[in-house]
């Protein structure tokens, strides 16, 4: 996916509104704030004066998890809609500079907090969150160790929201997938997804296609490309490097059909609660 610092230098950090503008994941928060809505986690509490003035949300006093946060806009838009506390982790410094500042910028209802760690090795305690949203993130862990991850952090009932790049249909030319897939990190169709989050023990709830925000995105960040490329900073080096890494991205799907197999989907996975699981087991 694009690189953050494209859409780092496009923003003005005065602008509270950038969140929902230059999304650095394909529907931004507005897609996970979607599916929450539509199945929301699992509730806590049931006392009255401890419920969501949202109403529509099952869980009273939940702790979510951002994984892979950048930014932290989804975090942001989760906090500011509902009533809850909500982690936000990324091994990006420069991405979690900024998630602190538009923080400082929003008016919330719940909590959030940032904290700088390494993805694939969390520093957190098992079984400790209601929800664990992931956007993107399959370029940076192999979708099973992130399932993996997700599982033995939530708590009985709770879910994963997924949302990641999909394969639309095999087989997927070379030149497309040398753009997005590595050996190392498979992208992988939606059934073949669903399938390895069922495999690692969680109950997909729904699988949909949203590849038409994959398309919007690269759409809207086409000209941030170009106009990166003006910039003395990206003239040169490393910069000019992943410059025109990022430029060859948009260009295969935008102009050389990297659409047709190339999409996005979204996948909301429930951890079967301890007592359905010894049911299941006997």
């Amino acid at each position: 996916m694009i690189h953050p610092a494209f859409t780092n230098k496009k923003r003005d950090m005065s602008d509270k509104n950038m969140s929902s503008e230059f999304p650095t994941v394909p529907g931004g928060a507005r897609l996970v704030l979607k599916y929450v809505s539509k199945f929301p986690p699992p509730q806590e509490a049931t006392s009255e004066e401890t419920k969501l003035e949202a109403g529509t949300l099952r869980d009273a006093s939940p702790r979510w998890l951002a994984l892979g946060c950048r930014e932290g806009t989804t975090a942001i838009a989760l906090a500011s809609k509902y009533a809850v506390s909500v982690l936000g982790v990324d091994d990006d410094a420069e991405a979690l500079m900024a998630a602190r500042f538009f923080h400082q910028q929003a008016k919330l209802k719940g909590s959030v907090k940032f904290r700088f760690m390494d993805l694939d090795a969390l520093d957190l305690a098992p079984e400790s969150f209601s929800a664990v949203i992931s956007e993107g993130n399959q370029a940076r862990i192999p979708l099973p160790r992130l399932v993996d991850l997700a599982q033995s952090l939530l708590r009985s009932d709770g879910l994963l929201y997924l949302l990641d790049a999909v394969w639309l249909r095999r087989p997927v030319p070379t030149y497309v997938k040398d753009v997005w897939e590595t050996v190392e990190r498979p992208i992988h169709t939606l059934e073949e997804s669903c399938d390895i989050v069922r495999e690692h023990g969680l109950e997909v709830l729904t699988a949909a296609d949203e590849t038409q925000a994959l398309a919007a995105f690269y759409s809207g960040h086409l000209d941030a490309v170009r106009e990166a490329g003006r910039r003395p900073e990206y003239s040169s080096g490393e910069m000019k490097k992943i410059l025109l890494k990022y430029k060859h991205e948009v260009d295969v799907y935008t102009r050389h059909q990297g659409k047709k197999w190339m999409g996005y989907g979204v996948i909301v996975a429930e951890k079967p609660s301890k007592q359905g699981q010894s049911q299941t087991e006997s």
